[in-house]
Order: structure tokens, then C-alpha cells, then sequence
């Protein structure tokens, strides 16, 4: 499951780009999904291994790639971004209406940039390939091919999870 908008502004990190230890990452599987979440809703959200190689950066080579993640709530990599098996185009560069999200009041009270039509940025979890405090969002427009400096509050965040709703394959 992906949000269908940008639920909050959030920097990705005071310093850097690396995932595994940024405050997005923290603030979604800490204190995002206790308050979004009953304690039985938080019992079908899978913990899931987040790719977080040089693969899904999009750059190769790519030092700043961190280590996999395990998860309950993440947000999308550079490659998830482009896969049309997602539903999204696999252009970085085109515009792409499946990638563009609205801001929510409480992502706006929060410092998420909007332009006139009510979408903004979010962050993806895809660090720039040589500078250690920039990362990938996805812009207005929808394109997947921009980076902005980490401690950026205006980009937003779209979280994903998976979710379990039976027993049964």
C-alpha cells in the first residue's frame, strides 16, 4: 500500500542521506505508525527487508547506499519509483501523473511545499551517489530525478507498507 498523498513536511535527516539511520525512517516506524495505527491494525503490517542496495538508488556506483532495512513503514526508492509493474512510468524525467501527490492541511501546517494545484514533493529513500547529504524525491510534476539537501523541510512524506489480510495464500 502507498499513501495517496503527502501526509507530512519532513527533512530526511539533520546530515545524511544514509536510510538506515535517518529521522524519516525513525519517525515512520516509531512514532508515525503508533498514532496512525490501532494495535490491531499494526498486526497485518508485514515487517518487510527494504532494498536499500546500490540498485535501487538508480546510481551505479553509488558509496552512499546503505545496508537493508527491516521495516514495517518505509518510504519508496528511486527504483520502486519507476517500475511499471508499480504503475508508474519508468522514465525518470518524464512527468508522470501516477507519481504526483497532494499535501494534506496537517502536511502543509508542517512545512510540505504546494504549488497552486495542491501537490508537492516527497521524499524517496535514495541517497545521491557522491554527496552524503543529498537524496531523491519526486517532484511537483512527477518526475523522479531531483535531489534535494536532506535537511530540506518542504518535501513531504508518502509512507508504504504491506499488509497481511489472511492466513490463507
Amino acid at each position: 500500500m502507498l499513501s495517496e498523498s503527502i501526509i507530512t513536511g519532513a527533512r530526511f535527516d539533520a546530515s545524511s542521506n544514509n536510510y538506515k539511520e535517518s529521522e524519516i525512517r525513525a519517525w515512520l516506524n516509531c512514532d508515525f505508525i503508533n498514532i496512525a495505527f490501532t494495535e490491531g491494525q499494526t498486526d497485518i503490517i508485514q515487517t518487510v527487508t527494504v532494498d536499500n542496495s546500490v540498485n535501487s538508488t538508480g546510481y551505479n556506483p553509488n558509496v552512499n547506499a546503505c545496508e537493508d532495512t527491516e521495516d514495517k513503514v518505509f518510504v519508496l526508492s528511486y527504483r520502486n519509483v519507476v517500475n511499471t509493474q508499480y504503475g508508474f512510468n519508468s522514465k525518470q524525467t518524464i512527468q508522470d501523473s501516477q507519481r504526483r501527490r497532494p499535501v494534506t492541511d496537517f502536511a502543509r501546517a508542517t512545512g510540505a511545499l504546494i504549488n497552486e494545484y495542491g501537490i508537492g514533493w516527497w521524499w524517496l529513500r535514495s541517497p545521491d551517489y557522491d554527496n552524503d547529504d543529498y537524496a531523491r524525491i519526486v517532484d511537483q510534476m512527477g518526475q523522479a530525478d531531483l535531489l534535494k539537501k536532506v535537511s530540506d523541510t518542504r518535501p513531504g512524506l508518502v509512507p508504504a507498507l504491506w499488509i497481511q489480510l489472511s492466513d490463507e495464500n
